[in-house]
């Protein structure tokens, strides 16, 4: 940064001093200057341009280096929450693009603006102290300050009244590529519903909306620069009556009114820092508006170190409805449990405060600490522009300094070999994660978790499964089964797994019904209840 302010001071004193000193110089005594004098000048003039030309290209690279750093910082915090809300997830990632481009932008002005505008100031008031004789010297320079200082005060109330258009502007662009976007996402529910001309006239909704919030700011920011001009106008009208009769030369005139300019110039540079920071506070404003505040917990969370998992009257809050209802629970180390239930019975809650999602509720939670807890879920999260055989290593050690795009099994050591191999996806390695389908991206996610588990079978105390095998054939449910039996013999973990299947290898059975446990006991049994009376075992088929 610092060079990007050394080559704007250079640029703003050649400008103000030496092009200032030429145009007085050649007022007053009405010479033309001599060949070597224009050679000079030109020489300077060279200098001054190069400099700005530089100066715009270190000052858009701090810029540039700024909105990188207020990324990488929202990044980390994002990262360490122990949840995020995934609702008007497109429209904080728009509004999060218009606050790093602004940041960019207040960063770059210091050297286009604050320092160049500083050294105008400075210099133009000292040439006018010099031109013009005493007492008008001082009237012209404070008239100058004065009357931009009342414009920027008459203007305080517009500006509150143009920062609250642009942040409504804002959000409605932001909310019309996320519109656009979802249409895009769901194409296939859009086709196959004959739903495209639906989409169009909800984007034309948004467009329209989005047209009219920006009439009014352009409106309320045309009012500032009209009134602007006409200040102007009055500046210099009365610059050119206060110096009547006080200047050594009347062509001294012309050199007065360069540095009035100046003057000017530098005050609307700042003025215009000033404008930029507060149009990013506005986009920031926008942004913290979208973003949904964890909820308040008062869940206790304690670390067992054997596997084992206990919850002592745990009632939890999720969207207005309570989705566990007082419930206690004990579950030894190593034990295999199946939570049965309908839609909506508090099952998925339950594990997800089992994972430490910050959610609102009461009680007691004594689980294993982050480390040693794995989960698979219906719908694996996968990096869509990463390879299949980085996201199955997402959760090993080895491997973490390979290329994200490698295409290679072997390249991510041998234990995600070996998973890749068990579950028979070694060749999507060169496919796309985001090409997959539901049953390939869910035989991923066990790759993942079986690779983790064969490379650190010790710290594994606790395997959460969310209907991890609903998109699999009979083939993969078959490999899922010996896959998790396997994890569980290697590692000796506790295993939680949510099903809607009839058999399955698994040694207790939970029923949930309205966020309560209304039946606990041995598998087969349970299932058997459940389903109807139908068989359940662990050598039943689905």
């Amino acid at each position: 940064m610092w060079r990007a302010l050394l080559l704007a001071a250079v640029e703003r004193l050649v400008k103000t001093l030496l092009v200032g000193q030429s145009l007085h110089n050649t007022m007053v005594q009405q010479s033309l200057p001599s060949p070597l004098h224009l050679a000079a000048g030109a020489g300077w003039l060279a200098l001054r341009y190069v400099a700005a030309a530089h100066r715009h290209l270190y000052a858009l690279q701090e810029g540039v280096t700024a909105q990188v750093a207020d990324l990488r910082r929202r990044q980390v915090l994002a990262l360490a929450s122990e949840a995020q809300a995934k609702d008007r997830l497109d429209e904080r990632c728009a509004l999060l693009r218009t606050v790093g481009e602004r940041t960019s932008d207040v960063t770059s002005r210091w050297a286009i603006d604050v320092v160049p505008g500083v050294i105008s100031l400075v210099v133009g008031v000292a040439w006018l102290l010099q031109l013009v004789r005493f007492p008008r010297n001082w009237a012209c320079a404070v008239f100058l300050v004065i009357s931009d200082v009342c414009y920027y005060l008459l203007c305080q109330r517009q500006a509150v009244r143009e920062d609250s258009m642009d942040r409504q502007h804002q959000q409605a662009v932001a909310h019309i590529y996320s519109t656009a976007q979802q249409a895009i996402q769901n194409h296939e529910t859009v086709l196959l519903f004959d739903r495209q001309h639906c989409e169009m006239q909800r984007l034309d909704e948004s467009c329209s909306r989005m047209m009219v919030c920006h009439a009014r700011w352009a409106r309320c920011w045309n009012l500032q620069g009209s009134l602007r001009h006409w200040v102007a106008h009055l500046q210099t009208g009365t610059m050119l009556w206060l110096c009547h009769g006080y200047l050594e030369h009347a062509a001294e005139l012309v050199v007065v009114l360069f540095y009035a300019g100046e003057v000017e110039r530098g005050l609307g540079e700042l003025r215009n820092y000033q404008r930029l920071r507060r149009m990013r506070n506005v986009a920031e404003d926008a942004l913290c508006r979208t973003e949904t505040p964890p909820p308040t917990s008062t869940l206790r969370c304690s670390v067992t170190l054997d596997g084992s998992v206990r919850l002592e009257r745990v009632t939890v809050h999720l969207g207005g409805r309570e989705v566990l209802r007082s419930l206690s629970l004990a579950i030894p180390p190593g034990q295999r449990v199946a939570l049965l239930g309908k839609n909506g019975a508090g099952k998925t809650s339950l594990l997800r405060i089992l994972q430490r999602y910050r959610l609102a509720g009461v009680g007691a939670v004594f689980i294993p600490p982050t480390h040693t807890v794995m989960a698979c879920t219906q719908e694996p999260q996968l990096f869509a522009n990463a390879s299949v055989p980085y996201n199955a290593a997402y959760g090993c050690h080895a491997g973490r300094t390979v290329e994200a795009d490698c295409t290679t099994w072997k390249a991510f050591g041998p234990h995600v070999e070996r998973a890749a191999e068990m579950l028979e996806v070694t060749s999507l390695g060169g496919a796309e994660a985001a090409a997959l389908s539901g049953g390939e991206r869910q035989r991923v996610g066990l790759v993942r978790i079986l690779a983790a588990a064969l490379e650190r079978p010790s710290e594994v105390k606790l395997l959460l499964l969310d209907e991890h095998d609903s998109a699999l054939d009979c083939h993969g449910k078959m490999l899922a089964r010996k896959v998790i039996s396997h994890i569980h013999q290697r590692t000796g973990c506790t295993i939680l797994t949510i099903t809607h299947a009839r058999s399955g290898d698994h040694d207790r059975a939970l029923v949930l019904d309205n966020g309560a446990i209304t039946e606990d006991g041995e598998w087969s049994a349970v299932a058997r209840r459940f389903f109807g009376g139908a068989a359940a075992g662990r050598n039943a088929t689905d």
